[in-house]
């Protein structure tokens, strides 16, 4: 099966962008260096290619009834301009996608999903509804992240609006040169930043412009850099941190799990997870110098198999090694003494308190 690629992809290429195959598609990991790419989004600001990401449409008067079959959060309370982090569960509790909703228009919803599971996803809210229950934009939306601590100054000298008026999580819909887009403060590294939807005819005009108004404070990031920064600031990625068995409280996204809401699909499991004791949970890690832990290492205690990694990096920032993993509950308390099984050798290990990074304030 042929890769696909984005709008974008002629830019990646000619800026000698490292190119990998991620989600069936062909995305830049990085262009000068992770590390480099890395610390310009904490200082100043990074622009990101994320149109691999599936955008659905819920459109109609019984879209948020639909929306909240699907979510565990409560949809109910977005208002126009407002957008939500959440889950969509299925029947056992588990996490097929964690999203976000965005309530567009009155009476519409955009869903964006991540790309491994947009298949997944779509397929799901077919067997749940029928297939016109929603539209699926994927393949005809560019998404362009600007992320950064002068993320704002660069986007605001793009756009007519005064960016002061919306708060983290807010979604409106502007124009740059007058073609459209709609902008949410939404992002997945642990900074301010705007991710930026515009039709892939108006791609290169965008990802142009932005880099234009950023000049030398902003620079092109790939997929290394996001993923590293997301880890510092200990966000979730499916299919290591979340997946289909995941206890969604034990992942530390149970603050999306509301049940104060409509029956949905997965609540009354979800109910028993939040009674029962958790056996094992999210918990952070710092590693002795050695390789750096990744995904899927073990972790022991006094010799003995008691946990996993789930998602481990050289941090750019402080360069610790640092690591999430599952561990008994009663190993999570901070300083716990443990060792990580890396290349035939082990590694001491400590917990520590997460996220281990903070935006200065």
């Amino acid at each position: 099966m042929s890769l696909k690629r984005t709008a974008l992809y002629d830019y990646h290429s000619e800026n000698n962008a490292r190119i990998i195959e991620f989600a069936g598609y062909e995305m830049p990991v990085w262009y000068t260096s992770l590390n480099h790419e890395h610390k310009k989004v904490r200082t100043s600001a990074g622009v990101f290619d994320l149109s691999h990401m599936g955008e659905l449409l819920f459109r109609g008067p019984e879209a948020l009834d639909r929306l909240q079959w699907l979510t565990s959060n409560n949809a109910a309370k977005l208002k126009v301009g407002q957008a939500q982090y959440t889950l969509i569960t299925n029947e056992n509790g588990g996490i097929r996608d964690d999203v976000i909703v965005y309530h567009t228009e009155e009476e519409e919803y955009m869903m964006v999903v991540n790309a491994a599971n947009a298949d997944k996803i779509k397929a799901h809210v077919t067997e749940q509804f029928s297939a016109d229950v929603f539209e699926d934009r994927s393949d005809e939306i560019t998404l362009v992240a600007l992320q950064g601590p002068l993320a704002a100054e660069i986007l605001g000298n793009l756009i007519p609006d005064d960016l002061s008026e919306y708060r983290m999580f807010a979604v409106f819909q502007t124009s740059i040169d007058n073609f459209p887009l709609t902008i949410a403060r939404t992002g997945y590294t642990g900074e301010d930043g705007f991710e930026l939807f515009v039709e892939n005819k108006d791609a290169e005009a965008l990802w142009d412009a932005v880099l234009s108004a950023g000049g030398e404070d902003v620079v092109p990031v790939g997929l290394g850099a996001r993923d590293t920064l997301r880890l510092e600031v200990c966000y979730s990625l499916y299919g290591n941190e979340i997946g289909e068995d995941s206890n969604p409280f034990a992942a530390r996204v149970g603050w999306v799990v509301k049940f104060k809401k409509p029956d949905y699909l997965g609540k009354e499991a979800l109910m028993r997870m939040k009674k029962e004791p958790m056996e094992q949970q999210l918990a952070g890690l710092e590693v002795d110098p050695g390789p750096v832990p990744r995904h899927g290492l073990k972790v022991f205690r006094e010799g003995a198999e008691v946990g996993i990694v789930t998602s481990g990096c050289l941090s750019p920032m402080s360069g610790k090694r640092i690591a999430l993993a599952y561990l008994p509950s009663e190993l999570k308390e901070i300083g716990t003494e443990l060792e990580v099984e890396q290349r035939g050798r082990m590694s001491r290990a400590v917990t520590v308190e997460i996220p281990f990074y903070k935006r200065p304030e």
